[in-house]
């Protein structure tokens, strides 16, 4: 008898399984608490962002007129040289690989069971849908007029046609 036990090993329960595929609230807050999803910022960007952190340095007590500071931002631009700007490509570069990096973050650790989860086969309507869509692409058509007219088809169309 002892032998018996000793040599079973417990299957997973579908529970656990499952247990994998949920967050927690706190659990998502959490991981989504360092993340950026925005775009990065470019090049140009971030200069102006400097630029103004240098104007609000010079005038501690006077207000920036923003109308102003960006007119004359895109000259400043054009006067820089190419070694003055590649500062702020690297900080583009940064933006750029921190961006992609929480995005395959988030890609990974909270949709890894996305696919699982929500997709489900298309429907049959779904499927005659797309394959209008792919058709009107085709001739240029307006995807809106498109869906309205597979839409009428498919109301007005047999059981035995929409089986197909």
């Amino acid at each position: 008898m002892n032998n018996r036990s000793k040599s079973k090993k417990k299957s997973p329960s579908k529970n656990s399984s499952q247990k994998s595929q949920v967050y927690r609230d706190e659990e998502i807050d959490e991981i989504l608490e360092n993340i950026n999803l925005k775009r990065p910022r470019s090049m140009y960007t971030h200069f102006c962002l400097a630029e103004i952190e240098k104007e609000k340095k010079k005038n501690k007590n006077k207000k920036i007129e923003l109308k102003t500071f960006s007119a004359e931002c895109p000259n400043r631009w054009k006067e820089l040289s190419d070694k003055e700007k590649e500062k702020y490509k690297d900080k583009f570069e940064e933006d750029k690989i921190k961006y992609k990096k929480d995005l395959e973050y988030v890609r990974h650790y909270l949709f890894k069971d996305f696919n699982d989860v929500v997709r489900r086969p298309p429907t049959a309507y779904r499927i005659y849908l797309n394959e209008k869509l792919r058709e009107g692409f085709e001739k240029d058509y307006d995807p809106k007029e498109v869906k309205v007219k597979a839409s009428h088809d498919w109301r007005m169309m047999s059981e035995e046609d929409r089986q197909v």
